[in-house]
C-alpha cells in the first residue's frame, strides 16, 4: 500500500501513538511504520530505528517492483503469442497433462479460450480475454447461451405437448424448471472452479 495514505492519516495521531507503531512487532506493516517515521520526522522527532525501517521498506519495494516487472514481461509474451492468431482462427497449445488449450480470435483484441479434454461438454464455461494498448490484459469468464436457449425450447415444447394433450405432466411447472434451470446451474457451478483452471494453463503456457 502507498505509504502516504498512512501519512494523512497518522498526521492526527499523538507521538506516542506512532511511537508504538514503530515499535510495535506484529499488526503493522512496513508502510505503515515507515509513514508513522516520517511523521514524527517532520515534528522534529528523529529515532535510531528510523535507518533499519527505510532499508526494509527500499527492499520490500523494490521486491514488488520487480514483481510487477516480471508479470509485466508474463503480459508482453502472452499478448505477442495471441498477436499470432488470425481473426476468425483457432490455435492450439498442448499442456503437460496431455491436454489442449485452444484459444481462437474473435476480433482485434478479443479471445476465447478453453481446455479441450477436461471438458467436453458444450455448457462448460470458457473465458474470454482482452487486451489494450499492447501491454493490459483482462480475463473474465464467459457462459454459453445455446444450451441455455436449447433448454427454453425443449421446455417449450413440453409446454405445448401438455397443453394439446399429448402428454400429460402432473408436475409440469417442476419439469420445465428443472429443464431450463440446468444449463445455467451446471455453469454457475463449475465456473468459478473452471475459471481458474483455465487462466492458470493459459497464462503459464503463452507467458513462457
Amino acid at each position: 500500500m502507498d505509504p502516504n495514505i498512512y501519512i494523512k492519516k497518522y498526521t492526527t495521531r499523538s507521538n506516542s501513538e506512532l511511537q508504538k507503531i514503530v515499535d510495535s512487532t506484529s499488526g503493522y506493516v512496513i508502510e505503515a511504520k515507515f509513514a508513522a517515521v516520517q511523521v514524527l520526522k517532520t515534528r522534529g522527532i528523529n529515532l535510531e530505528i528510523e535507518k533499519a525501517i527505510q532499508i526494509e521498506f527500499e527492499r520490500l519495494n523494490n521486491k514488488k517492483q520487480t514483481i510487477e516487472a516480471d508479470k509485466q514481461i508474463v503480459v508482453a509474451k502472452i499478448i505477442k503469442n495471441l498477436e499470432l492468431i488470425p481473426i476468425g482462427k483457432k490455435k492450439k497449445w498442448l499442456l503437460e497433462n496431455g491436454n489442449e488449450l485452444r484459444i481462437k480470435r474473435l476480433n482485434e483484441y478479443r479471445f476465447h479460450i478453453r481446455i479441450e479434454g477436461y471438458f467436453r461438454s458444450s455448457m462448460a464455461p470458457v473465458i474470454m480475454c482482452e487486451y489494450k494498448n499492447n501491454s493490459t490484459l483482462k480475463t473474465y469468464p464467459f457462459f454459453y447461451l445455446e444450451p441455455i436457449l436449447i433448454a427454453l425450447l425443449i421446455a417449450a415444447l413440453f409446454v405445448a405437448a401438455h397443453l394439446l394433450g399429448i402428454f400429460i405432466f402432473n408436475q409440469l411447472l417442476l419439469v420445465v424448471s428443472i429443464i431450463v434451470a440446468a444449463p445455467i446451474v451446471t455453469q454457475l457451478l463449475t465456473a468459478p472452479v473452471l475459471y481458474y483452471i483455465i487462466k492458470d494453463n493459459f497464462e503459464s503456457r503463452l507467458g513462457k
